[in-house]
């Protein structure tokens, strides 16, 4: 963390890149893509700089207790899926398309909101990196903030360095990871798989 964002000096490295592959840049519809280009990959490296974290923060603090009067918490699974995020591969810099299938057991009732959930896990995506961190970094994260009695995340990608250059493969990737009561115990990890795992990816 901690890295600024110089776009001056991005937009010039951006230009000369262009031009270093044949663009003839003084053609109006180049005319200002090098700034556009810029502008994307800002977005799609964001979590990487300090002030994204603030954001972060932001997020995991509105936690849901139970309303008052209510003489009942709800203690069974949380389920979401798919949650659709971007993120771009860390080895050709190309779009990766995730749909994600994230699940929780809340412990003393609070939850956490169901946008907030697609917020932080889009903010982990802003930034270049392999599935399988992702998959990894996510699951730390939201178990060390939420304290849960379990969590789980299936990942399923499609990675575009794949489906239109080098294998030009059309397959799915999947990952997964597990904590607190989906790793410990073999009936909450089905209904889990059960409930969240069966969709289709639209691509």
């Amino acid at each position: 963390m901690g890295k600024t964002l110089n776009l001056t000096k991005a937009e010039l490295a951006a230009k000369e890149l262009l031009l270093n592959l044949g663009l003839d840049l003084k053609d109006p519809n180049y005319e200002g893509t090098p700034k556009r280009m810029v502008e994307v990959l800002a977005e799609f490296t964001s979590s990487l700089r300090e002030e994204s974290e603030s954001e972060l923060e932001k997020h995991f603090r509105v936690l849901f207790p139970k309303h008052n009067g209510r003489r009942v918490e709800y203690k069974g699974m949380l389920v979401q899926s798919p949650i659709r995020v971007y993120s771009l591969c860390s080895h050709h810099m190309l779009p990766v398309i995730y749909d994600i299938a994230f699940a929780y057991i809340p412990k003393k009732g609070e939850q956490i909101g169901f946008s907030k959930i697609v917020r932080i896990l889009r903010h982990i995506a802003k930034r270049p990196m392999n599935q399988e961190d992702f998959t990894q970094e996510a699951v730390d994260l939201f178990y060390k903030r939420l304290k849960p009695q379990g969590l789980a995340i299936v990942v399923s990608g499609v990675h575009l360095c794949m489906k239109m250059r080098g294998v030009h493969c059309e397959a799915v990737n999947k990952t997964s990871a597990v904590k607190g009561d989906f790793k410990n115990y073999e009936r909450t990890r089905d209904e889990f798989l059960a409930l969240a795992t069966n969709f289709n990816h639209p691509l």
